[in-house]
């Protein structure tokens, strides 16, 4: 299993790609990321180069060039990004982070909310036990 480490912001952006088409070439993500901003065509095979050494994806030759794939879920990435915030940046409390949910709720559709109820239920009938 991969360590599933921070990953900077062009690795993102790049991973958010990989995971929206599952099958990439390196042609495929510059074209895409050219639409927002313009990268060197070497830039993005070095990002995916960077991706695959460190297991987040994987590689094969098809047609002389390589196909990527995820080798892991946008989730897995997303939970340890708010685990290190909420760990390193807030000192492992919380109360900033629902604050800030709190504040900016007029952003977040019917389903988030109601995921955020259920939390919050769960958590109160878990403390009440």
């Amino acid at each position: 299993m991969t360590e599933i480490s921070d990953l900077p912001n062009g690795e993102m952006e790049v991973m958010e790609i990989v995971w929206q088409k599952m099958e990439v070439s390196v042609r495929d993500v510059f074209t895409e990321l050219n639409k927002k901003r313009k990268l060197a065509y070497k830039t993005v095979g070095t990002l995916l180069g960077r991706l695959r050494e460190r297991g987040y994806v994987e590689a094969e030759e098809r047609n002389f060039a390589y196909v990527f794939r995820p080798l892991v879920s946008r989730d897995q990435v997303v939970r340890r990004k708010v685990d290190d915030l909420v760990n390193i940046v807030l000192g492992g409390d919380l109360t900033p982070l629902a604050l800030y949910m709190a504040e900016h709720g007029d952003e977040l559709t019917s389903e988030q909310i109601d995921a955020l109820e259920a939390v919050v239920k769960a958590a109160k009938e878990k403390g009440e036990r």
